[in-house]
């Protein structure tokens, strides 16, 4: 990981020239097949976490599997669906996210890894675009697979896991049969409830086990 200290922009304000600070966070990974994959988060995206880094290992594991047109639920900065536009067997990625901030940058890292053409970012609730033709056109889209590193719910309200039945939920509208969700949840959720997420309310899903762990990380998670 690798910080920039600063870009710099210049802005006339009152007949005087400002200076406005961004600071950006460039992430050099590597990717599922040993490319290079550069990422970057601007002031006020998603920032890589040891759940991200977890999550990219999950799909160098998984790569074989991996085939055909994807969506990255929660995309943030692109990451996942970025390094599953780097398997030559998939075909098409598509990237949701709530903020606009984050498609931006997703979009942004997608053309310095080379990647435009097989990528589209989009804002979006879960599996709905905001934009309504955006909308329409993926209602019906047939998914291979679904990756995810959701964020927990909220804690005060939920028991923390509901953004991860909402993933499954919602994209067992859009899988094909015999497609995969890979989805990133803490061992703090214990195995039961991510199992049971999978028959809970919800046939057509079979749980199939790990992709990838970590060693035990506190549970308040530092950004990388």
């Amino acid at each position: 990981v690798r910080m920039i200290g600063a870009r710099l922009a210049f802005r006339r304000w009152g007949g005087r020239r400002r200076t406005l600070v961004r600071t950006v966070t460039t992430y050099n990974l590597q990717g599922p097949v040993g490319r290079e994959l550069n990422i970057e988060a601007t002031e006020g995206s998603f920032k890589l976490s040891p759940a991200s880094a977890i999550s990219l290992e999950a799909v160098k594991n998984l790569r074989r599997d991996l085939h055909g047109v994807g969506l990255d639920w929660g995309t943030g900065v692109g990451l996942l669906a970025l390094a599953c536009a780097q398997l030559d067997s998939v075909d098409f990625m598509y990237g949701f996210d709530i903020e606009e901030e984050n498609i931006q940058c997703s979009i942004e890292n997608s053309r310095k890894n080379g990647l435009g053409d097989k990528a589209l970012f989009l804002i979006a609730d879960s599996t709905d675009p905001f934009d309504p033709k955006e909308r329409e056109a993926f209602r019906d889209k047939r998914l291979d697979f679904v990756v995810a590193n959701p964020p927990a719910s909220d804690m005060a309200t939920t028991d923390g896991f509901e953004f991860r039945r909402i993933v499954l939920r919602d994209a067992l509208r859009h899988l094909k049969p015999g497609g995969i969700v890979a989805l990133q949840a803490l061992s703090y959720y214990g195995h039961d409830r991510v199992s049971s997420a999978c028959s809970d309310n919800m046939s057509g899903y079979a749980y199939e086990g790990i992709a990838a762990s970590t060693d035990w990380v506190h549970h308040q998670l530092i950004r990388l």
